[in-house]
């Protein structure tokens, strides 16, 4: 693992480097204050592009983006969102699509998928038309890319008592993995269920194991390219 700021994960790593997301530095705090605030968890995709959802300084929702050695945020085109805020956004392994977590107003939540367009040096410019996914779940907390066609997610369903890690096949129904106490956020390695990783309240990190999750470490957050 490399220790970074959130914001030199966008703009230093590239390739399959999986890092920890320890803590905003001083840098990186003057980028982010001065764009907006309520900032979700950053993502960033495979061709190093750092992906940034939240509050721009009118209080409207918004998504930015920074190249590869770039120290500012450009504003992504984000249409259809009707006042709702972004949550979490995550990109898929081709960089062609983001899965995105929707607050409305209510404060319900609800999990959308849409395509990226990408100017001619490669930057996203605008985010398209959110097409509902996963219609079992009543609530969702965070959100990874599996695959190309699947999803995990911590939400509840109807039937769930509480936020759990949940599969989400983009065209089969959701299935529970195994309960977790205070889950906050879910990461995916690449490699299906097996490379799933859960991070708790209180900042332990569970791999699933045997039909369970087995605590492997304690860090604050984990970021893998395109999950």
């Amino acid at each position: 693992f490399k220790q970074k700021t959130a914001y030199e994960i966008g703009v230093r790593l590239v390739g399959s480097e999986m890092c920890i997301r320890d803590r905003r530095g001083p840098h990186a705090a003057a980028v982010f204050d001065r764009e907006g605030r309520d900032f979700a968890p950053p993502a960033y995709d495979r061709f190093g592009v750092l992906w940034l959802a939240g509050t721009d300084t009118a209080g409207l929702p918004a998504v930015w983006v920074a190249g590869v050695g770039s120290t500012s945020l450009t504003r992504v085109a984000l249409p259809g969102l009707n006042g709702s805020a972004v949550a979490a956004l995550r990109v898929s392994g081709d960089g062609q699509r983001v899965a995105l977590i929707l607050r409305a107003r209510s404060g319900r939540t609800r999990l959308a998928l849409a395509g990226v367009t990408r100017d001619a040096r490669g930057m996203p410019t605008r985010v398209g038309v959110h097409l509902p996914v996963g219609g079992a779940l009543v609530d969702v907390r965070d959100v990874t890319w599996m695959d190309d066609i699947t999803v995990a997610v911590l939400g509840r369903r109807s039937v769930d008592p509480a936020v759990r890690a949940l599969v989400v096949p983009l065209a089969r129904p959701t299935w529970a993995m195994a309960a977790v106490s205070n889950p906050t956020r879910i990461v995916s390695t690449g490699e299906g269920v097996r490379g799933l990783l859960v991070i708790t309240q209180s900042g332990a990190v569970l791999a699933p194991s045997g039909g369970r999750w087995q605590e492997v470490g304690r860090l604050t957050g984990v970021v893998v390219p395109g999950s």
